[in-house]
C-alpha cells in the first residue's frame, strides 16, 4: 500500500469517519497515463484481486474549498456504478453509483516560500558565423548545463542545400563554462576554440543549455555598501580630492593617482575571505587608452603575490578563487572605482605549507588541502608532469598542473607507483626528471577543480552524465551493463531532462530505448531503478497490450514512454552523477615545454 493511502486511512480513523471515502476518479481509471478529475496525472496503480489502490484526489471544486466533510453510510455496498471509493480498512477500491453519500477528503497544493534553485533551463542555438547572448535577470548568474559544438543533424542550421556529415568538437562544455559561468550576460559564438579542426568542411552549430542561478560566493565584501571603513583603503599616491576611499563602486567619488605609472590602490578586507571576482569602473572624463589592470593579493599586507592575468575594466570572475585579506589593484589608466566579490572562507580543508609533500601528509586515497599564496615564488621541488612523486611540494605541483594559479584548494588523488617521472616547465614552474631504478615510487595526481563526467563519450547535463548504447539488450541486461560502469539506467525527472534526453536518443537506430522505470516489485507502482523519486511522467497514448509489461522505454521519435515486456531487446542509456576524476591532461590550463 502506498504511504499516501496509509495517510488517508489515518485521517479517517483519527476523525472517526466511516469506512469509505470517495475518490476523485471514475471507473475508467485503469492505468498510468489516465487523469484524475482535477487533471493531474495518474501515476500509481496496483491491481489486486480485481481491485486497485491509488492516491486519493478530489474534484477541482472540492479541492478549492479545502474542507473535510463526513456522511454516514448504510451497511452493504453494491458493486457496479461509474464512481470509485476507497475502503479505508483495506485500502481497496470499489465501484458504486455516483449519487450515493460517502465521506470524502479534499486536497490542495500547499504553498512554499522556498525559492527554486534556478528559474528553469534555457536553450540557445547559434549557427555558424552568427552569435547570440546568454542573459539572466538581476541577482542571477549563468550556469552552463550542456554545450554541443559540431553537427548531429542535417536539418539544423542548414548550409546551402543542407549540411552533410556529423562531428563533435571536443571541449565545448569546458570552454563555455569558463567563458560564461557566474556572469549575468555572456555573448557566445560558434567559433573554433581548439588547436585543430576535428570537423573540416562541416558547417557547425552551437547548442547551449543553461540556467540562471542565485549568486554563490559572489557577494560584495563590503566596499560598495560601506561596511569597510575609509581607513581600510590606502594608495601609493592620490590626486587632490581623489583620496583612496573614494574608489567605492557605486559612489560618486573617484580615486585618481597623482602619478600615472606604477600607482596602486589597496583595501584591507578585515579578515581572510574567499575572493572570487573584482568589479571595476573607470571614472575619468575620457576613455582610457588602456583599460586593463594588474592585481595582487596578500594575507598580511606585507608580502604580495601577483595574479597571473590582467583583466579589463568591468566584472572579472577569477578562474580559481584566492584566499586573501588584502587586495591591491594597479590600473594602467587614471581614475578607478572598484568592489571585491567573494564570501567567508570555508575552513574545512586542511591548511598546508608551500613545503608540504604527499609523503608528509601520509596520503592514502584522496585528500583536499588548501595551499597558501606565493608557492610559485618559493623554492620548491617538483618531480613529474601531471603525475608527481610523493616527495614533490604539493602546492607547486598544483600550479604546475594548472589546478591553482597562486593559491587555493586542491584535491589530491593517490595513483599507481611510477618508475620514472618526466620533467617539464608549466605555468612558470619547472619540474624535474626522476627515475627510481630499484622500485616504483609512490605518486599522486590532482582531481579536476569541478566535478565532471568520466570521459568525452559521456554527455553532461545538469550535474549528471549520460551515455547512449545502441547494442540491444533486455531490460535486465541493460541494467547490469550500467551497473558495470558504476551507473544506472537513466531516470527522467523533469520536462527539461526529457527534452535534453530526447535529443540524445532520437538518432538511435532502434525505435525504443530502455529507461530505468519499472513496476517489477509492486505492479502498478512505478519506480526508477536509481531510486530517484518519480516526479514526472510522459506516457504515450494507448493501452497496454500484455500483462507482463513491467519495464518502460522511451520512444525515439516522440520521447513518450511506453510499457514493454522486460525481455524485449532495446538500446539503453546509462546515467551517473558527475564526480571528481583525475585531471584531464588535454584540458589542463597552461602550456608545458
Amino acid at each position: 500500500m502506498s504511504s499516501y493511502a496509509v495517510f488517508i486511512r489515518g485521517i479517517a480513523k483519527l476523525l472517526a469517519m466511516n469506512d469509505t471515502l470517495w475518490l476523485g476518479a471514475d471507473a475508467s481509471i485503469k492505468r498510468d497515463g489516465d487523469k484524475w478529475t482535477d487533471g493531474s496525472s495518474f501515476s500509481y496503480l496496483r491491481p489486486s484481486a480485481g481491485r486497485a489502490e491509488a492516491v486519493v484526489s478530489c474534484t477541482l471544486e472540492e479541492r478549492m474549498s479545502a474542507q473535510i466533510l463526513f456522511a454516514s453510510l448504510p451497511p452493504g455496498v453494491p458493486e457496479g456504478g461509474k464512481c470509485l471509493f476507497l475502503l479505508t480498512g483495506s485500502g481497496d477500491w470499489k465501484r458504486d453509483t455516483c449519487d450515493k453519500k460517502r465521506g470524502y477528503v479534499c486536497k490542495k497544493r500547499g504553498k512554499t516560500h522556498q525559492l527554486p534553485p534556478h528559474d528553469g533551463y534555457k536553450k540557445k542555438l547559434v549557427c555558424q558565423d552568427d552569435w547570440k547572448s546568454l542573459e539572466c535577470p538581476d541577482e542571477r548568474v549563468i550556469r552552463i548545463r550542456s554545450a554541443f559544438h559540431g553537427r548531429e543533424r542535417g536539418d539544423v542550421c542548414p548550409s546551402g542545400g543542407g549540411s552533410r556529415g556529423g562531428c563533435r568538437v571536443e571541449g565545448a562544455l569546458r570552454h563555455f563554462r569558463g567563458l560564461c559561468d557566474n556572469y549575468q550576460i555572456c555573448p557566445i559564438y560558434p567559433i573554433y576554440f581548439t588547436d585543430t579542426d576535428s570537423c573540416p568542411g562541416v558547417s557547425k552549430y552551437l547548442r547551449v543549455v543553461y540556467s540562471c542561478e542565485k549568486k554563490v560566493c559572489l557577494d560584495s565584501l563590503g566596499i560598495a555598501d560601506g561596511r569597510i571603513p575609509d581607513s581600510s583603503f590606502s594608495a601609493s599616491s592620490s590626486a587632490i580630492n581623489a583620496e583612496p576611499h573614494k574608489a567605492r563602486l557605486g559612489g560618486s567619488g573617484c580615486w585618481r593617482p597623482s602619478e600615472m605609472f606604477g600607482s596602486w590602490i589597496q583595501v584591507n578586507l578585515g579578515q581572510n575571505f574567499k575572493v572570487t571576482g573584482i568589479e571595476t569602473q573607470s571614472c575619468t572624463y575620457r576613455l582610457p587608452s588602456s583599460s586593463v589592470f594588474a592585481m595582487q593579493f596578500s594575507i598580511d599586507g606585507m608580502t604580495w603575490y601577483d595574479h597571473p592575468k590582467q583583466p579589463s575594466v568591468g566584472t572579472y570572475i577569477l578562474t580559481r578563487p584566492v584566499f586573501a585579506q588584502y587586495v591591491r589593484l594597479l590600473p594602467m589608466f587614471l581614475g578607478l572605482r572598484f568592489d571585491v566579490l567573494g564570501c567567508t572562507s570555508d575552513d574545512t580543508p586542511r591548511n598546508i605549507l608551500c613545503s608540504s609533500t604527499a609523503a608528509d601528509l601520509g596520503l592514502d586515497g584522496s585528500m583536499t588541502v588548501r595551499c597558501p599564496l606565493g608557492c610559485a615564488q618559493a623554492d620548491c621541488a617538483v618531480y613529474g608532469t601531471r603525475i608527481y612523486d610523493q616527495d614533490s611540494n604539493i602546492c607547486a605541483a598544483a600550479i604546475h598542473s594548472g589546478i591553482i594559479e597562486i593559491g587555493g584548494d586542491v584535491t589530491l588523488l593517490k595513483t599507481l607507483p611510477q618508475k620514472a617521472y618526466n620533467g617539464s616547465t608549466c605555468n612558470g614552474i619547472t619540474s624535474k626528471v626522476y627515475v627510481n631504478k630499484l622500485a616504483p615510487s609512490p605518486s599522486y595526481t590532482f582531481a579536476d577543480t569541478e566535478p565532471r563526467c568520466l570521459g568525452p563519450d559521456w554527455e553532461e547535463f545538469a550535474d549528471f552524465c549520460y551515455k547512449r548504447f545502441d547494442d540491444t539488450k533486455t531490460w535486465y541486461g541493460a541494467r547490469h551493463s550500467c551497473w558495470g560502469l558504476d551507473a544506472n539506467l537513466v531516470s527522467i525527472r523533469s520536462e527539461a531532462e526529457r527534452d535534453w534526453l530526447h535529443d540524445l536518443v532520437k538518432l538511435a537506430p532502434g525505435n525504443t530505448t530502455w529507461t530505468g522505470l519499472n513496476d517489477l516489485v509492486n505492479r502498478g507502482r512505478f519506480v526508477w531503478s536509481d531510486r530517484q523519486k518519480v516526479t514526472f511522467t510522459n506516457w504515450a497514448p494507448g493501452k497496454p497490450t500484455g500483462l507482463m509489461e513491467n519495464c518502460v522505454a522511451t520512444l525515439s521519435q516522440s520521447g513518450k514512454w511506453k510499457k514493454m515486456s522486460c525481455m524485449e531487446l532495446n538500446g539503453y542509456v546509462c546515467k551517473m552523477p558527475t564526480a571528481r576524476y583525475t585531471r584531464d591532461i588535454k584540458g589542463a590550463n597552461g602550456s608545458c615545454e
